[in-house]
């Protein structure tokens, strides 16, 4: 598992006298970035430049629930992807954590608990999109996911946020306030998916600008998504 960069620490003669040494904090981005795009790597992007943590960490879904056999890419193929995306960008980092697993569904409360263990001087804050936080309801052990992790939820094109009433149904006030105040507000919406890119190139259309070149590259030489690599050469 590859650690992600450790941001340079404010010089001891910059800080404040007595001011105490601040955590950083690590984003955990889950999904299955198959493939990886631009609206991906702004959206970590934006985390950062708003402060809201010091460094984002991709994790690549291994086999969630929701997913039948055989409906992602395969694991090197979309981990190979990350890697090129995330050439040459700082404050990012990924993780194959759920890659790795043997066998079984993966479920993003396993993987907090042992991110937290990687990463014990981080605080950690795991990302979703407000779609998820209209089904998490239906995640393994969604209660207790909200009780013991930090969330930060980010707006969706098209996507309202669950009313707090449902929350309160779903999850008991406590958490449903923990929720509602996990919704970032006033921040920007990435209208680019994965499945537009997916059907563009089954449709044979060009996607530039939808994601790193290295990755459209990758994506023509490995014949994936239905692309021809005569298409791109």
């Amino acid at each position: 598992m590859q650690e992600p960069i450790t941001p340079n620490p404010v010089p001891m003669e910059d800080r404040m006298p007595g001011a105490p040494l601040q955590t950083p904090t690590l984003a955990v981005f889950g999904g299955s970035f198959d493939p990886v795009h631009y609206g991906h790597l702004k959206l970590a992007r934006a985390i950062i430049d708003r402060r809201l943590a010091d460094e984002v960490l991709f994790v690549p879904a291994g086999h969630p629930p929701h997913k039948s056999e055989g409906a992602l890419t395969p694991a090197e193929d979309r981990m190979e992807m990350l890697r090129l995306a995330l050439a040459g960008e700082t404050g990012f980092g990924t993780s194959d954590i759920e890659l790795n697993r043997a066998e079984g569904f993966t479920y993003t409360i396993d993987t907090l608990t042992i991110l937290a263990q990687v990463f014990p001087d981080h605080d950690l804050v795991f990302l979703l999109g407000m779609d998820s936080l209209r089904d998490l309801h239906k995640w393994y052990r969604a209660p207790e996911l909200v009780a013991h992790h930090r969330l930060m939820v980010y707006p969706r094109p098209g996507v309202r946020p669950p009313a707090y009433v449902e929350l309160t149904q779903r999850f008991g006030v406590r958490n449903a306030h923990k929720l509602f105040d996990s919704i970032l507000e006033d921040f920007p919406l990435f209208d680019l998916s994965s499945s537009r890119i997916r059907e563009a190139l089954a449709a044979k259309r060009r996607i530039e600008g939808l994601c790193p070149e290295a990755v459209e590259r990758y994506i023509y030489s490995h014949s994936l998504y239905g692309a021809v690599p005569s298409d791109y050469y």
